[in-house]
């Protein structure tokens, strides 16, 4: 099957089932849920409904015979959050007894992140900040808020204060044999939304934009922001951030890590914080990033991860406040490429790195307030 063979939600679908053995949000079944209730949104028919509930079965189905890790993007947390996305499009999509297996585990999961796990680290892909993007998916108001402010209370634990602000630093133990010795004992501050700070300042924005923060939550935000603000450094090959604290050197322009990832938090917390100052500083980084050369970006696919479609995203959200010429020259490049095809994809047809979050990328629709199907990638703003 061609790259350009995957561009349709028919395709797809009959990759997800030729590979029921995948059923994560990143590169799997409920990736595909995902797009399909958001498809089913914009145009309901009677074969994406069915679509719908074919796909449904294999989810439950996996939930029934695996023991699955407690994550966003690879584990059970993010099949929860493409029910939720599905029954927040319609709730007749999701049956009543996956409804109610929704509901009954509510309370298992804000145990099991109460419980401190030493492996739940901070991230959004694996870890506590993911868990608490299902909040701001959950469609119960009142569950929401508890899983949400167990969440924000044990990610106030795992945080530091620092100079300028507050800090999530990842410990050694989260890092692969790649990272350099010093980080790997001491651990350091990951730049990038998927896995450091950004990631929990879009967490603590969104719960403050959609009414599920607690007292301290607006404080955390502030301080978390002013910490991303002061870790700004000298540029390097067109970046002022590198992919973490004790690195020297440049990085590439995705979602995941750069200068836009951190922009775009930064842009959020602004919008959260009614900081104009903030926001400012957001748009000045990221049109600085935009006009460097086209080399130094890095973009090697298409991909929401770290390609086209994920800076497109991204920077078509920016572009909703302030339509800035180089956020619109750098879109329609972006579009562009897209449309040629001249870097595909391998086959892949995962939301996270394939062709999945593309299509979803490019059919993206009016906002659902906190249950846009972006919350897992950027919490909706």
């Amino acid at each position: 099957m061609s790259p350009a063979d995957l561009n349709t939600e028919e395709a797809q679908h009959d990759a997800m089932l030729a590979r029921p053995e995948e059923i994560s949000l990143a590169n799997g079944a409920a990736g595909t849920l995902l797009l399909q209730a958001h498809l089913y949104g914009l145009a309901p028919t009677a074969a994406r409904r069915a679509r719908i509930a074919e796909t449904i079965e294999v989810l439950v189905a996996a939930v029934q015979s695996r023991d699955l890790p407690v994550t966003l993007w690879t584990g059970l947390v993010g099949i929860l959050y493409a029910f939720e996305y599905a029954h927040a499009v319609d709730p007749a999509l999701l049956p009543s007894p996956v409804a109610a297996f929704v509901a009954d585990i509510d309370e298992l999961l804000a145990g099991y992140v109460a419980r401190r796990d030493a492996s739940l680290g901070f991230d959004l892909i694996t870890g506590l900040a993911g868990i608490g993007t299902y909040a701001l998916m959950r469609s119960d108001g009142g569950a929401a808020r508890e899983l949400y402010r167990t969440v924000e209370s044990v990610l106030a634990e795992q945080s530091e204060s620092a100079a300028a602000g507050r800090v999530w630093r990842t410990a050694g133990r989260f890092l692969g044999p790649l990272a350099p010795a010093e980080s790997r004992k001491h651990g350091h501050v990951d730049l990038g939304v998927a896995h450091g700070l950004p990631g929990v300042v879009l967490l603590l924005a969104g719960a403050l934009r959609h009414g599920l923060a607690t007292g301290d939550t607006t404080r955390y935000l502030r301080e978390g922001a002013a910490a991303l603000v002061a870790l700004r450094g000298e540029p390097v090959d067109g970046a002022c951030y590198p992919y973490y604290s004790s690195q020297r050197g440049g990085s590439r322009l995705a979602w995941c890590y750069g200068d836009l990832s951190v922009g775009f938090a930064l842009h959020a917390a602004g919008a959260a914080l009614s900081d104009p100052a903030l926001g400012e500083t957001a748009h000045v980084l990221v049109a600085e990033r935009l006009a460097q050369p086209d080399e130094s970006f890095g973009l090697a696919d298409h991909a929401l991860c770290h390609g086209h479609a994920g800076v497109l995203h991204l920077v078509g959200k920016m572009a909703r406040e302030r339509a800035e010429p180089v956020y619109l020259r750098r879109m329609a490049a972006w579009r562009a490429a897209i449309a040629d095809g001249a870097q595909p994809l391998a086959g892949h047809t995962g939301l996270l790195e394939g062709s999945g979050g593309v299509l979803l990328a490019l059919q993206d629709g009016v906002a659902r307030g906190r249950h846009h199907w972006d919350v897992c990638l950027c919490m909706g703003f």
